[in-house]
């Protein structure tokens, strides 16, 4: 898939439903981060944040919190060009509010950070009862993806999470350490899929070692770190809530199997599905593993050689590995 549409598909959990508080959050056209005495960075990647003290971190989730109900994540696209996707992502999320399959948003502002192209949406969450604001930022050599969730209506909260958010920087001159970031280990090498690159916590694997942003029927695995998971009823909630986000994404499935699985490292859900997307068949195959220290998405999609292909991406989930 394109990488466009892998941020869009982080921003598409996004706004629900609007009240009748003041939405209008006043960004200027040029904002800047500001120093600070509590510089947080995040492990594996370029990025700081100036956390709050009643904040904790939560590492490997590249995150922030205060408590379940209100955080603030991150995502870096190394490699990526913001300014040429900026546009293209803006149009495929207004389509997608138009079509139905994402509600209206209660704010929304384009304008420069740290120099840098950004927008901002701002909307109520997919969970009652909660509110979420979004910041994408780049230039043509990275894109970073910031959201933040937090209980609608209260005022000092959602100041502060906004505060909070334009504390961020991205230091160039570091490098990108996604080893950091990985909480599992696989086997590609009696296959054709190679490394193709990483968005954070989400690493993609392709038939190339590139990643295409042109390209929407790309055969390739998505291997995602979650939180961790307390229990198989959990893992399955993420996996049929996973159907859902492919179905939203424009993907007709049919044919649908599912499975539990239960070994003495891990359980887990997994499903296979036949699809479709833009008139393209696909097949999709995604198991989801955890335990009481770490949980892991794995997700493949072929379009092309579908049995052959796919028989690799099954092998490779053999080798799924937490650590």
């Amino acid at each position: 898939m394109k990488k466009k549409l892998i941020i869009l598909f982080i921003l598409s959990s996004l706004f629900s439903c609007e009240s009748q508080i003041n939405r209008d959050l006043k960004i200027k056209n040029e904002m800047n981060s500001k120093p600070g005495k509590n510089e947080t960075k995040f492990a594996g990647t370029r990025i700081s944040i100036q956390k709050p003290n009643d904040y904790e971190l939560v590492d490997k989730l590249l995150r922030i919190q205060k408590n379940s109900k209100t955080y603030i994540q991150v995502f870096e696209v190394p490699n990526s060009s913001f300014k040429d996707s900026k546009s293209k992502i803006t149009k495929n999320y207004e389509d997608a509010i138009s079509s139905g399959n994402l509600p209206k948003e209660f704010y929304k502002k384009e304008f420069k950070f740290n120099g840098n192209d950004a927008i901002l949406y701002y909307g109520a969450d997919k969970n009652s009862n909660s509110e979420q604001i979004a910041l994408g930022f780049g230039d043509n050599e990275f894109s970073v993806i910031v959201y933040a969730v937090f209980p609608e209506n209260e005022i000092e909260t959602r100041e502060e999470i906004l505060k909070t958010i334009f504390t961020i920087k991205l230091n160039k001159e570091q490098k990108v350490e996604p080893q950091n970031l990985q909480n599992f280990t696989l086997d590609t090498s009696k296959t054709e899929f190679i490394i193709a690159g990483n968005m954070s916590q989400m690493f993609i694997y392709n038939l190339n070692g590139k990643i295409d942003p042109n390209n929407v029927f790309e055969n390739q695995i998505i291997v995602s770190v979650l939180p961790n998971a307390d229990g198989k009823e959990t893992l399955k909630k993420y996996s049929l809530d996973m159907i859902q986000k492919h179905k939203k994404s424009g993907i007709e499935v049919s044919n649908l199997i599912e499975k539990e699985i239960l070994t003495k490292d891990y359980f887990g859900y997994e499903i296979y599905f036949d699809g479709k997307y833009n008139g393209k068949s696909n097949s999709v195959y995604q198991l989801v593993i955890g335990n009481e220290n770490s949980s892991v998405a794995y997700s493949g999609i072929v379009y092309d050689r579908k049995e052959e292909l796919m028989k690799q991406i099954k092998l490779i989930s053999k080798t799924l590995r937490i650590k």
